[in-house]
């Protein structure tokens, strides 16, 4: 009896304090959920840039452009040493989870991935 007790004593404090670092993309993509306007978010980070694509709720719509340059201001805060680009912009939302799951599915060398980060960019520079 004592033993499982010792041993469910220590199962709880692995699991409670083993926790696993989460990556830059994910502190980036916590940032954005954090706020209730936010419905989806979709992030790439690499050692140069950080690029971040959300959905907002319907009614909010309306204050895009606002809730946009928050969220831009704090992961600029947090990513400082890193080119940004934040959108609320579906091609981009878009475009950055073909990214993701190119970059999941193949094997992508960077050349490939600076590609589509201009690609990106330059979609998020296009006046629609």
């Amino acid at each position: 009896m004592k033993h499982i007790s010792i041993l469910t004593l220590l199962l709880t404090f692995l699991l409670t304090y083993n926790q696993v670092q989460a990556s830059p993309s994910d502190k980036a993509e916590q940032l954005v959920k954090s706020h209730e306007e936010v419905t989806k978010v979709v992030s790439y980070e690499n050692d140069k840039h950080v690029l971040v694509a959300f959905r907002v709720k319907q009614f909010q719509k309306f204050f895009k452009k606002r809730i946009e340059k928050d969220i831009k201001k704090e992961i600029e805060e947090e990513f400082s040493d890193k080119d940004v680009l934040v959108s609320t912009d579906l091609k981009i939302f878009i475009e950055i989870e073909r990214l993701n799951r190119l970059i999941e599915e193949e094997d992508v060398d960077e050349k490939k991935i600076e590609k589509q980060i201009k690609k990106i960019t330059k979609l998020s520079k296009e006046q629609t």
